[in-house]
Formats: structure tokens, sequence, C-alpha cells
């Protein structure tokens, strides 16, 4: 038939017919659009039902325990269910230990009871804001697990023990289950989603370099590109720690992912600063600039093969010999240039130096990241033995605020259900610490508990639907299955979708707390009256608890952030360690991804940006001079310049450091002013005699920091321009565009 081969074939009364390859075109299509949230949704439904059968044929009492686990757990990528599951398990198990531990104390004294259990929440709700990613995870599981068996448990203490073992049962069965239908139904990894995000910045990098060098990319591009490899270094090192619950393809490359990531930042870091000296000289228009062109010019071919951007490890490791080749010969021909410049001025040959300088070192960090991303491409390596890793940083005070904020709500809501003796009164305490932790570890934890609101209350009144028409008129398991599947659809389908998965959470954990199937049923609609009325309450607490009590989206919050950011300034300029270089740059990223979380959009999102540039462009020099300077050991034969120099030089540093701690114009001018001073001071020093021809190449090297520095300090579109002098600013703004420059 000749419709295989078109898209449409004509039948004999006229009308038309879709043929296969339209078909599968449609398919296609839907499969890389829709397809995998759909099959999503479908897996999260079979392993609910799957779990429901398995806890009632175990005749465990209460099957929705394991419905509720299988939603929390249940993700796109089986990587992180296993990830999940594992953590739920650990998390699940401390807190059991826990309320064994609290119901053995004060089983009889409940003021005692709910008071430890307050402080408990308090201490895991803190743990979970400090820590990242499932370990954070685990400190909410820790936390809300002791609350979910510790509060019905203690109202009897005698059955304590053969209570809080059946909830484990019942939660095992939930991890079992989605665990095995993740990893069997169609399975998706994490790992497929790593290398693709890793090409596509390999990609961005090589693009952003050559217009970069070119000086075809405005600094609003910058922030907005070097905004892009934030997230990216975040979300990959998030994705990274969960790969290694994958296949052991990712286990066995698991160091090197960290290590890639971990240089990826040092090359976009030593871009920018190469990027700003480049900048800076090209206005300038001096002799210089044709030079270094040239030399400048070369990098970016290295990055292709066969005239094709480099995207995958294999093409990486096809582009590893020539840029090893080049950075060898890079030295001489720098050399071979600067003689070009013979007979011209002394600010062109420095400014020729400085740029040259932190060119070399840029690409260093490129040939090390190239290599370690080409190493990808077997299966085993050298470079895995690599033992660091990315180390986030997180406001301690905030922390304590979330712990704090989770133990005034449980103290208050178990107070008021002592005073009042409301028997749903514990079903409103255990809804809102376990809605208070779960909220604490989102970006926005307001705007996610109002949306857990909502679920609840389409949980309430679907769930008393349910239960009160529909289960009364069924029996057997399969009309079972069958009349909640649309619910349990309608709840996986919102929180699939990032704009409602707080909806979707809430709906689906209270829809089956409320109407999930018992193992024996009990239709007392007072009683479902009295905990519908518990969770509305529970949920309006901790939502004012978020947005009244220190709301999380509050200029404090990211006031501290924006410390915090600073004062890693603070941390390049006096922090000790082999790791100093790895806590800046991961630390100085995590912060400002968490200032971007409280303010996903807008003004706030560009000024995180400006300061996170500045940020890393001076302290990455700052860690680069106090380098140098441990190479120059002072001794008793060592010239008084040299130890003056030395002394100045730890003086600036401490000078830096303050500036950082608190933002002032004189406190610039006055870094300002030792640098001038310093500057002047080293350049005798590079051609002392006395001194060795690595000491003369090691204060060579400062004094291009030094230079770049002055240069980063007096931008005038650097964030601290709002705070220079108006002298300084008017005196680079002279120096940045000559009369000769249009």
């Amino acid at each position: 038939m000749n419709g295989i081969n078109c898209s449409r074939t004509l039948k004999a009364d006229g009308s038309q017919s879709l043929s296969f390859q339209s078909l599968g075109a449609g398919l296609t299509d839907w499969w890389g659009t829709s397809g995998p949230l759909w099959i999503y949704v479908c897996k999260t439904v079979l392993a609910v039902i799957l779990a429901l059968l398995i806890a009632m044929r175990l005749n465990l009492p209460q099957p929705r325990t394991a419905m509720i686990t299988v939603f929390i757990l249940m993700q796109p990528q089986s990587g992180l269910v296993l990830a999940k599951s594992v953590f739920r398990f650990f998390g699940t198990a401390v807190g059991l230990a826990v309320m064994l531990f609290f119901v053995s104390l004060f089983a009889q004294q409940p003021v005692l009871y709910l008071t430890a259990v307050a402080l408990w929440v308090c201490v895991c709700t803190t743990g979970a804001a400090r820590n990242r990613n499932f370990r954070s995870y685990g400190f909410v599981l820790a936390g809300y697990t002791a609350a979910l068996i510790g509060i019905p448990v203690g109202q009897q203490p005698d059955g304590a023990f053969i209570s809080a073992m059946t909830r484990v049962a019942e939660t095992s069965v939930g991890i079992v289950c989605a665990g095995a239908v993740s990893a069997l139904v169609l399975p998706s990894y994490i790992g497929a989603q790593i290398k693709a995000v890793m090409r596509k910045r390999f990609g961005m990098l090589s693009e952003h370099l050559a217009n970069a060098l070119t000086g075809t990319v405005e600094r609003s591009e910058t922030e907005l590109t070097h905004t892009y490899f934030l997230e990216q270094v975040i979300g990959l090192e998030a994705a990274r720690s969960v790969g290694v619950f994958e296949l052991p393809d990712m286990r066995v490359r698991g160091r090197r992912l960290a290590r890639a990531n971990m240089e990826f930042m040092n090359v976009a870091t030593r871009l920018r600063t190469l990027h700003e000296q480049w900048e800076f000289i090209r206005i300038q228009g001096g002799p210089e600039v044709a030079i270094l062109d040239v030399i400048l010019s070369e990098i970016s071919p290295l990055l292709r093969h066969e005239g094709n951007p480099i995207k995958t490890a294999a093409d990486a490791a096809q582009a590893t010999g020539p840029l090893s080749a080049f950075r060898l010969g890079l030295a001489e021909r720098v050399s071979r240039r600067r003689r070009e410049l013979a007979g011209e001025d002394e600010t062109a040959l420095r400014r020729f130096d400085t740029c040259a300088e932190l060119f070399q070192t840029f690409v260093d960090d490129l040939v090390e990241y190239v290599e370690t991303y080409a190493s990808l491409a077997t299966h085993s390596h050298m470079r895995e033995t690599w033992t660091g890793s990315f180390i986030p940083k997180t406001n301690m005070v905030a922390a304590l605020i979330a712990g704090s904020r989770a133990a005034l709500l449980t103290g208050v809501l178990s107070a008021f259900w002592i005073e009042t003796g409301w028997p749903s009164g514990g079903t409103m305490v255990l809804a809102a610490t376990a809605v208070c932790a779960l909220a604490a570890t989102s970006p926005q934890p307001a705007r996610f508990s109002m949306q857990m609101s909502i679920g609840t209350t389409l949980a309430v009144f679907l769930g008393g639907f349910l239960q009160f028409e529909i289960y009364p008129r069924i029996d057997g398991f399969p009309l079972l299955a069958f009349c909640l599947t649309p619910f349990m659809l309608f709840g996986a389908v919102m929180m699939a979708r990032p704009k409602t998965l707080g909806i979707g959470i809430g709906f689906c954990i209270f829809f089956s707390f409320m109407a999930g199937p018992d193992l024996i049923m009990q239709y007392e609609p007072y009683s479902f009256i009295n905990d519908s009325v518990a969770l509305m309450i529970a949920m309006l607490v901790v939502w004012l608890s978020f947005a009244v009590v220190f709301p999380t989206d509050g200029k404090w919050l990211r006031w501290i952030l924006m410390r915090d950011l600073r004062r890693q300034v603070v941390l390049a300029c006096g922090g000790r360690g082999k790791d100093l270089a790895t806590r800046f740059e991961s630390g100085s990223r995590d912060v400002v991804s968490q200032m971007n979380a409280v303010a996903p959009g807008g003004t706030g999102r560009t000024e995180s940006a400006r300061w996170l540039l500045l940020v890393l462009s001076v302290g990455r020099t700052v860690i680069d001079l106090r380098g140098e300077l441990a190479e120059l050991h002072v001794s008793r034969t060592s010239p008084g310049e040299l130890k003056e120099w030395r002394s100045d030089l730890g003086a600036l540093l401490r000078r830096i450091a303050a500036l950082f701690k608190r933002i002032e114009a004189k406190r610039l001018a006055e870094v300002l002013r030792r640098l001038d001073k310093l500057t002047e001071a080293t350049l005798p020093l590079t051609t002392c005699p006395t001194l060795s021809d690595k000491e003369r190449l090691s204060l060579r090297r400062s004094l291009s920091l030094l230079e770049y520095l002055k240069v980063t300090l007096q931008n005038e579109k650097s964030p601290l321009s709002d705070c220079a002098d108006p002298q300084i600013r008017r005196s680079h703004s002279k120096l940045e565009k000559p009369d000769h420059v249009s």
C-alpha cells in the first residue's frame, strides 16, 4: 500500500484516515512532551493499588499508611524513588526509636511527652533546614515519624510497641511497592538526564567563551549565563547524589562526575575574571589589545571536534591532546608576543601581563575540566580517586528559626489539645507537625503550605463523599481499586506538575488519611467531621506560622543570605585548609541558589547575580594571592622590601575582609589606597636581583592579581559602585572611557 509512505490515505468514499506513519509521529510527539508525565501518574496509581492490596492481604490494620508512603516516595526517576526509600527507612527507624524512648519515659505525663515531641521536631526540622538533598529528607522523616507514630500511641501507651511495629510494617510495604514499580515498570533513570545536562552545559561554555573573548557579550548576558551555570551546578550535584542509587554505571563514575562539577565551577569563575579584565583592556584601546586578541582567539577552535562544538565525553577525549599541547606552549607564546610591546609604556605592559596571567590560569583549569569530562567516556579511570566534594552553606540562624517555628507550632497546638480535651486534637497536632516539617524544606514554605491547604480541603470533601456514599455500596478489592483510581489519578496529576505540587501532595496524603480504607471500616460521621475540622485548623495554623512568624519570603532572610554571600570573601581572606577554594566556590553558589529560591524572579535575582560575580572574582583572586604569598618564604637573608611587602599584603587582605563584612565607602577607599601602594611596591621587586627566579615569577603573578583586583573593585558596573566615593567613580569612569574611545 502506498498509504504507509504518506501521512494520509484516501478511502473509497473520499474520507481520509491517518496512516501508520502519522500515528507513529503522534506517539513520538506525545512521548517527548506529556508522555513521561502520564507514565509517572500511572506508575504512581499502580504502586498505590499494589501497596493497598499487599497490606490488606497481610491483615495490616491501616493499609492507608502504605498508600501515604507511596504518594510521598514516588518520583519520575527511579533513582529518586530508591534514594527517598533508603532515607525514609532510616528516618522511620530513628523516629520509631525516639518515640519508644519518649513513651517509656513520659507515658503517664502528657505535658512532658508532648514537650519532648516538640523538642525532637525542633531538632529534626533544624537539621532538615541545615542539610541538603536526601539527608534533609531523612531529618524530616525522623521528625514527623515520631509524631505520626508517637502521638496516637501516646494515648494508649500499653500498646505502643505493637502499634509502632504495625506502622513500620505498613510503611515498609509502601517503600517496597514504590521502589519495585519505579524500577521495573518503564524505568526512567536520572543518569540520562545528567549526561544531557553535561553536554548542554559544555556547549554553552564553549559558546560563551568564544563570545566573551571576542567582546560580543554584554554584562547583562554574562549575568544570565552565570545564573544558568549556577542552577546547573546545584542541580547536577543533587542529581549526582541520587544517581548512585541507580545503575552500577553511575556508581563507578560518581567521583568523576563530582570532580567535573567542581572543575566546571572553577572554569566558570576563571572565565568571568578573564572576561572582565579583557573588557577593561579593550576599552582602553592600547597597543596590547591587538596582540592579546590574537592570543585569546586561539583557544576557541580547540573546543571543536571536526568543525562541530564538543558535546559528548568521547568528543572531549579527542580535544584533550591539542588542548594540552596548547597549554604547554602558551608561556613561550606569551613571552614572544610580549617582546612585540618593547618600547611601549609601562601601563600597557602591566595590562598585558595581567590579562596573559589570567588567561594562562584559565587554560590550566579548562584543560583539567576537559580531561575529567573526557574520562567519563571510559568505564574506569584514575580520576575516580578524587576525594573532594561540593560543600553547601546554610545559615544556622535561618535553620534555628525553622526549628523553633516547628517547636512553637507543635507546643501551642498540643497545649490547645490538652486544655480542650478535643478527641481530634491529636490529629490536629500530627497533621500540623507533618506539614510544617515538609514545608520547611520547600524553597517557598508559605506558598507550599497554602497549596497544601487547598489540597487538604479537596481531600476532605471528596474523601467524605467516597467514604459515606461509595464504600457502603461496593464489595471486594477490584471495585475498591476501581473507585479509588479516579481520585488517585487526580492527585498524581497535581503532584506531577510543579505549579500544583503542593496541592497534589496535600490532596494525596490527606485523602489517603481520611478516606483510605482500613482493614475494618468504621463509618462514624461525627469522628470524620472532627478530623476534618482538625485538618483545616492545622493547615491554617501552619500557613500563618510561615506567613507571620519570621516569614520565609521576608526581607530578613534575604538580608541574612546576602550577608553570608559577602562573607564568603571573608572566608577567602582568612580561611584555612586545602579545600578552601572548594568551600568558597560551592558555598557561594549554594547561598545564591537559596536567594534565588526566596526571590525567584525580578530585581532580586539580578542583584544576587551581580553580587555573585563580584564575590567570585574577588574571592578567587584573594585565594590566588594567598597561594603566591605562601610561595615566598622569607628568611633572614631576604630583602627588607620583601618582608614589608608580605606585611602590606596581609594588611590588604584584612581590609578586604573588613570591607565585605560591612560595605562602606570609606572602607572601599582604604582598600583602593592600599592596593595602589602595594602595586607600586611590587613592581621593583619583580626585577630585584637578590631574589630567585621562582620568587620573581611569584611576584609578577601577584602583581597581575593586584592589578585585576583593582579593576574589579573600581568597576562602575559592580555592586560596590553604589557605595563608592563620587570622586572614585569619576576617576574610574575616565579610566574606562578615554577621550579617544567613542
